[in-house]
């Protein structure tokens, strides 16, 4: 049988009876693949293609395959999404913001990762028994669970952090789960006919405390939230939460470092416990792994050429050089090196004597030069503060900034201060 295909079609609607037919702007083959299942982002920006198959064609699975493909919605990108653990597909959720998703996959404890829309890992969430995520309607709340065969642990994400706020687990097994409409609030209920007993609903807030509320029914087929009639905003932590969640982990700081002793050599007692490589991988075990990611592209990616080179032309490869010329190489860098050095000192006394010849022939023309540097500099000044605004509309719509980025936003009332001195200097 031949092998399914997936098309992405763009067809604008019109009245006009002679408007031309829909145009295909991307396909995709898929071989050794029997169902696919189709999840596009929010926004149209990507889609995910899941397939599986009754046969693991590696061998690895007796269960079959499963994989993972992005395509771009205009069709101008496609890729395999290579999940940074082997084994099963678990679960990939687009971000409502529709510019990154998270995957869940691996043999468990599975791994989650957040990748972009070229389809590389931004960041690591570690490894847990976990088969599910849930993303807030807003995208700055997530929960990375693992329900069904395993035991219902969930871990609640601040994606602009992105750390984790709380770990909980659901008190009966979940068939049902999600977020309310204003991302303060998450819901797990067990339901029939997949549960014929424990049924119940129990509500949780963003970031895992509670139960809030749980409750007991002799038969419950269906449980979720009420669609929102507003618009609710876009709230972080709150923070007598944060503070509180703080300093209950400094109170448990001490206790739990004595019970998690670790047994250190005789020979190394008092000089820090272990091997480097030995505390290192603990520290990681311990942290569940999470990391950011860098460098991790996408199997099978459609790049951009080198700028300046055509189309589609290969890169040149890099000149194997004899050790005698690469010798001599290195003696005629040094000896243009030297040279231009000395060229730079015989520049450098020519200028000074020239200055000095023009201050003194022209004292006047110095008042000129003073009130010119002000301008330039009061003109430096104010495209910092442009850039800076610039960073402030980005946080406001939620985008993560780095540790460069918000430095630069603690600067500003800096940059506001020299500005207005400049000012009242000019006029």
């Amino acid at each position: 049988s031949p092998s399914p295909r997936v098309a992405v079609w763009h067809w604008a609607p019109s009245e006009n009876p002679e408007a031309g037919d829909p145009v295909a702007v991307g396909t995709k083959t898929l071989t050794r693949t029997e169902d696919v299942e189709l999840v596009w982002s929010p926004t149209g920006s990507g889609l995910l293609i899941r397939t599986s198959s009754a046969v693991d064609h590696s061998g690895d699975s007796y269960y079959g395959g499963t994989g993972l493909f992005m395509m771009a919605g205009d069709g101008s990108f496609d890729c395999i999404v290579t999940p940074p653990k082997p084994g099963k597909i678990e679960d990939a959720q687009w971000n409502p913001n529709g510019r990154e998703f998270v995957l869940v996959a691996g043999s468990q404890p599975a791994r989650s990762t957040l990748f972009d829309l070229r389809g590389e890992g931004i960041f690591d969430f570690g490894e847990n028994h976990r088969n599910c995520v849930r993303w807030a309607p807003h995208g700055r709340f997530l929960m990375i669970g693992g329900f069904g065969n395993l035991v219902g642990e969930m871990t609640f994400w601040d994606r602009n952090k992105l750390k984790p706020m709380g770990v909980t687990e659901a008190p009966t097994p979940a068939t049902t789960y999600g977020w309310s409409p204003d991302s303060r609030y998450f819901l797990t209920a067990t339901t029939r006919p997949r549960m014929n007993v424990e049924n119940s609903v129990h509500i949780f807030r963003y970031n895992g405390d509670g139960p809030l509320l749980s409750e007991e029914f002799d038969c419950l087929t269906l449980a979720q939230w009420l669609p929102g009639s507003e618009a609710y905003p876009d709230r972080p932590q709150s923070p007598q939460r944060l503070k509180k969640k703080k300093s209950g982990e400094a109170k448990e700081a001490k206790p739990a470092a004595k019970s998690s002793a670790k047994y250190v050599p005789p020979s190394q007692r008092g000089s820090g416990g272990g091997s480097f490589v030995a505390q290192q991988l603990r520290a990681q075990h311990e942290s569940g792994g999470a990391k950011k990611l860098r460098g991790v592209r996408a199997e099978g990616a459609k790049r951009a050429g080198i700028p300046g080179m055509p189309v589609g032309a290969a890169p040149k490869p890099a000149e194997t050089l004899s050790k005698s010329a690469k010798a001599r190489a290195k003696r005629k860098k040094k000896q243009e090196e030297k040279e231009a050095k000395e060229a730079a000192a015989k520049l450098s006394s020519a200028s000074a004597a020239a200055v000095a010849a023009a201050s003194a022939a022209a004292p006047a023309a110095a008042p000129a030069t003073e009130q010119a540097d002000p301008q330039k500099k009061l003109k430096k000044l104010r495209k910092k503060l442009q850039q800076i605004q610039a960073l402030k509309e980005k946080r406001e719509a939620g985008e993560a900034l780095d540790a460069d980025q918000l430095k630069k936003l603690e600067g500003e009332g800096l940059i506001q201060d020299e500005i207005a001195t400049l000012e009242a200097q000019i006029s």
